[in-house]
């Protein structure tokens, strides 16, 4: 798809946000892929990263910086935000440096469908499939490519078991970074006021 304008973007969490209760058809949107690469005009300020869908085939991920993410212009708005396909990304095993981190990453390949229909089916105590991450970015460097994965951390105090991740991987270096995503719900770490696009793609 091609993204012109800000409401191309909420249309796709809306859309997200109208499946996110239907396990079937978020499990057929994860199938499209585990990760995204993006590379960032600054790293000055926490990133939140929303997932959408649209088209019945394409699955996004919309990376804006925190301190963007708030009512201002259209325009704005629209070019704070990194527009990322979710594709299937291989890669080489080995070049994940982190054990930990590749672990989360594999639970996720072969967890990610029940997780998803378990995290959905007990919404009432899960609070249901993610809605935004929170990204941590002081370690990432301006106009550099990263690829970051979709994983599971084994959590006990989860009712399924996990909570979702974010693995997010260096090509260039040997670093991976995990342990400093928030997925959201619940919004316990900050208010749901926080996350501007939400409330756009809520209303």
């Amino acid at each position: 798809m091609t993204f012109r304008s800000l409401s191309d973007v909420i249309s796709c969490l809306k859309e997200w946000e109208n499946i996110r209760n239907n396990s079937a058809e978020v499990v057929n949107y994860l199938n499209l892929g585990n990760a995204f690469s993006y590379s960032l005009k600054s790293t000055s300020s926490d990133l939140h990263a929303y997932p959408g869908v649209c088209n019945g085939n394409q699955f996004y991920m919309f990376l804006i910086p925190a301190d963007q993410d708030i009512n201002q212009n259209d325009e704005d708005l629209f070019n704070a935000i990194t527009i990322c396909q979710v594709t299937h990304v291989l890669g080489d095993p080995h070049s994940i440096p982190e054990p930990e981190a590749l672990n989360r990453i594999n639970a996720w390949s072969k967890n990610y469908s029940q997780w998803a229909n378990n995290q959905i089916s007990k919404a009432a105590v899960s609070n249901g499939i993610f809605q935004v991450f929170n990204m941590p970015s002081t370690y990432m460097k301006p106009n550099h490519e990263y690829v970051t994965f979709f994983a599971l951390k084994t959590s006990p105090k989860a009712t399924t078991g996990f909570d979702a991740d974010l693995v997010t991987n260096d090509p260039a270096g040997t670093a991976s970074y995990y342990d400093t995503v928030t997925p959201m719900p619940p919004f316990t770490a900050m208010p749901s006021s926080s996350f501007y696009l939400l409330e756009l793609a809520t209303v």
